[in-house]
């Protein structure tokens, strides 16, 4: 995995935490990176979003928010969009 660095940064209120994690990838090949996250489900926990900024040789960033859901319905439909 082309992974070259991981910046951590948490946030805590109360009984509240909020962080950001940062990675960064750089791809020598011609090939599309894909990353698949998986996180633990606890009952006390409640993850609400996910952004990610792609950064481009030329310079050029774009963004993408991701999808939270139940896992099973996701996969389910990212099968259906990859075939």
């Amino acid at each position: 995995v082309p992974l070259r660095s991981i910046h951590i940064k948490g946030n805590v209120k109360q009984n509240l935490v909020e962080f950001s994690m940062t990675q960064n990838y750089i791809n020598f090949s011609d090939q599309n990176i894909e990353t698949v996250f998986f996180f633990p489900t606890d009952v006390d926990c409640v993850m609400t979003k996910m952004e990610v900024e792609f950064t481009f040789e030329d310079g050029k960033k774009e963004f993408l928010e991701t999808q939270i859901g139940e896992r099973e319905k996701l996969v389910a439909k990212y099968e259906d969009y990859v075939s």
